[in-house]
């Protein structure tokens, strides 16, 4: 799988086919929601279809939206609710339980989950790594059928949050700024996918500002499952459903691969990376890979640079393709030399790997730079990952960010 974001990771793991249409794809719905308002229609229009059970694995429905007793209709509504919990298998939370959103988040939400609501603000779940996306009560009737479900892929419009909410400031405040310059039509079509230094925000403060995204005019919003998702799944005995989600990095530079680092020149359980059948693809590949150099140790065999999307005319130059292809000949593979774009030095090289990166603001880059796969103790990268390094156990800054250094014919080394 190639480096994407958060949003299109989920999104790719619920397709249920490969064919898209005019940006629509069918994706696998784990779950649905519907309440006593905007869901009584739904469950109406679930009862005409004549189906026995719920064909997704997680279907609820809350009564927390009329007041009970109001009215012989709202009681009258509540019953019908009540019916339907039972004839389609959902499970069914009685009034007085507590607002939908907050229980679907504290009862059931976990990372990874594509959810279709019955409401707006179903989004609000994105604050534990999921997707959470609001419809109409007879979407999510259709959805709730188990069927490929038609949705519209969102563009993904990332937020990169810095520093931390001063004291006095609320998550309302940090959203309605947000609001304040994307307007209420600016996330139309979108998904609003948070990162930076999300770990300075609970669960309850990331579902207000999902929860705003729906003001917003978004499809979804979204933030990674990460310490605070665990703490906050822990807290309700909920750690087994916790698994980390975050968006993988946009470029990942190698300075050198070689025959001596590993088999394949890099090793690809450092570049996620496979040019062969044999291994399995795993989150975590940067959407681009660009290798600077060879070891000396290597004797001009580039055996792996088609794992790279980039490189320079310095290590094209040193390839000698008859040592190279015997060792790709007995491995019966191919595209582990496949020569990727070639750039005339190396600071062209890493220009080209984050310029292709589409839709990519290159102050906001994730970017890492190693050695090679085998030396990572010391790693470089970009100040968009701080954030997250800071919170990263294990990781220790030991230096303020500083510039990559070219030499005159525009080489690091």
């Amino acid at each position: 799988m190639s480096g994407t974001s958060l949003t299109r990771k989920i999104l790719d793991a619920h397709l249920a086919s490969d064919q898209t249409v005019s940006g629509t794809a069918a994706f696998t719905i784990d779950s649905v929601l519907f309440h006593d308002m905007s869901g009584i229609l739904g469950l109406m229009a679930y009862d005409d279809m004549k189906r026995s059970r719920a064909g997704v694995p997680m279907p609820v429905v809350f009564t927390d939206h009329n007041l009970t007793g109001s009215s012989p209709q709202t009681a009258m509504d509540q019953a019908f609710v009540r019916s339907c919990a039972r004839a389609f298998g959902l499970r069914y939370s009685k009034a007085g339980n507590g607002i939908c959103h907050a229980l679907y988040a504290e009862r059931i939400a976990r990372p990874g989950l594509l959810m279709i609501g019955a409401d707006s603000h179903s989004q609000s779940c994105g604050a534990l790594g999921m997707l959470g996306i609001g419809m109409g009560g007879m979407e999510v009737a259709a959805a709730m059928t188990g069927r490929p479900f038609p949705l519209r892929i969102p563009k993904v419009i990332q937020v990169c949050l810095e520093g931390r909410l001063a004291p006095g400031v609320t998550a309302m405040d940090a959203g309605l700024t947000l609001l304040s310059r994307l307007s209420v039509k600016g996330a139309l079509g979108a998904c609003l996918e948070y990162t930076g230094s999300c770990e300075t925000l609970s669960v309850p403060q990331r579902m207000t500002l999902c929860n705003l995204g729906a003001e917003m005019g978004a499809t979804a919003s979204l933030f990674p499952a990460d310490r605070q998702v665990l703490a906050f799944l822990r807290s309700q005995n909920r750690e087994a459903d916790f698994k980390a989600l975050s968006a993988d990095p946009d470029v990942l530079i190698v300075d050198r691969m070689g025959k001596n680092i590993s088999g394949t020149g890099m090793d690809t359980n450092i570049t996620r990376s496979y040019t062969h059948g044999y291994g399995i693809p795993r989150d975590g590949r940067a959407t681009r890979i660009a290798v600077l150099d060879l070891t000396e140790q290597t004797h001009d065999a580039a055996v792996g640079i088609g794992q790279a999307d980039v490189t320079t005319d310095r290590l094209f130059k040193k390839i000698d393709f008859n040592t190279t292809y015997p060792n790709l000949l007995t491995s019966g593979g191919t595209d582990s030399a496949k020569i990727p774009m070639v750039l005339v030095n190396q600071k062209l090289c890493i220009q080209a790997a984050i310029k292709t990166v589409v839709g990519l603001d290159p102050s906001k880059a994730r970017i890492i730079r190693i050695p090679d796969t085998l030396h990572i103790t010391d790693i470089e990268i970009s100040e968009a990952f701080i954030p997250e390094a800071e919170k990263t156990e294990g990781i220790e800054i030991v230096s303020e960010p500083y510039e990559l250094s070219f030499d005159s014919e525009g080489n690091l080394f």
